[in-house]
């Protein structure tokens, strides 16, 4: 998702492998260069420019795994592949996505690209430098099917998808994303045009279009769905909750990894060794087949001994100046009082 490195995020419409992974329920939708469609997104009410939808295929806050998920691929290239690799390893349903071919490129001032058009990534030339430049590609499905758009280069700012000779959306790729573009029913050609806007005589662009396997996504949903937390308590620092393993699994979870969580299952606390970071990232505990009562608490590093020492430093403090109060009184020297006059 988009950031700008001082911890802010977009959130732009996602896959649904995406928001299962972190648990969203529910979307709000501003935008009309996305429309979320009603096979995985229920649309709840519009108001002014925001529409809000219900996640049809939600998953809790925290689930059951398998344990392949440690050997997760997050740091790939190819976004798909992250998150495809992540289904694979979290539920045993592979694919999820297919790379679609693409059906015919057409250039502009581009020289014709010489790499394998699987690769994801072009190298372009310009055929004159100082003029403007761009390539579009056509990708037509074989199947009906929701498709998904990722495209990345320093040179360009904005791309554009048209259905046909019809203009479609566009999307700005400043900070790019996987970009949602819709249904498309089998046959359709669909052209993405992607405009050169820098100087340069050459450059390259990162080019992804996939679609979505239903019946694979649907299969790992419903895997991971049976070992699904049920939470019974919930604040920002302790939750409380029941889940069911079929095996020894690692209870998966969409919270970012902090050594300051605690985990307890069944009333025993879980030993650091237990716990993981999930791709370097999000909370992960090894957990036993059964079913578990489980508790997260939030205890802040160095909490209860800062607490002891501030404690002891305010008694201190305290009788110190009880102390250099009652000084300041029993030395205290009294004014003398001279006699009144005699009169003689």
């Amino acid at each position: 998702i988009a950031g700008n490195y001082i911890n802010s995020y977009t959130y732009n419409p996602q896959t649904p492998v995406y928001n299962m992974m972190f648990g969203l329920e529910y979307l709000v939708n501003n935008t009309s260069a996305s429309e979320l469609t009603d096979d995985y997104y229920k649309e709840l009410f519009y108001y002014e420019k925001y529409t809000a939808y219900k996640n049809k295929y939600c998953l809790p806050l925290a689930f059951c795994v398998n344990d392949s998920i440690k050997n997760w691929n997050y740091a790939a290239s190819d976004p798909f592949s992250v998150q495809s690799d992540w289904l694979e390893k979290a539920s045993g349903a592979s694919n999820v996505f297919t790379q679609l071919p693409i059906t015919d490129i057409s250039y502009s001032n581009i020289n014709e690209f010489s790499e394998d058009l699987k690769d994801g990534t072009f190298v372009y030339y310009k055929t004159q430098s100082d003029a403007g430049a761009s390539v579009t590609f056509t990708v037509t499905p074989s199947k009906t099917q929701h498709m998904y758009l990722y495209v990345r280069s320093d040179d360009v700012s904005q791309i554009t998808v048209s259905d046909g000779d019809q203009y479609y959306r566009s999307q700005a790729i400043n900070e790019p994303y996987i970009f949602d573009m819709g249904v498309f029913k089998a046959g359709t050609p669909v052209q993405i045009t992607v405009p050169f806007d820098g100087t340069s005589e050459s450059g390259y662009v990162t080019f992804y279009c996939e679609g979505i396997n239903d019946d694979v996504f649907r299969e790992g949903y419903e895997k991971l769905t049976d070992g699904k937390m049920n939470i019974t308590s919930f604040d920002d620092t302790d939750i409380k909750g029941t889940f069911t393993a079929d095996d020894s699994q690692i209870l998966y979870t969409s919270i970012t990894y902090d050594p300051s969580w605690e985990v307890f299952i069944d009333g025993v606390r879980v030993s650091d060794a237990d716990i993981i970071k999930v791709g370097d990232a999000l909370l992960g505990v090894k957990v036993s087949k059964g079913r578990h009562n489980i508790e997260f608490r939030y205890v802040a590093q160095g909490m209860v001994q800062g607490a002891i020492i501030s404690g002891i430093t305010i008694i201190v403090c305290i009788f110190y100046i009880r102390s250099e109060v009652k000084k300041a009184k029993t030395s205290k020297v009294p004014a003398e009082v001279s006699d009144p006059p005699r009169k003689d």
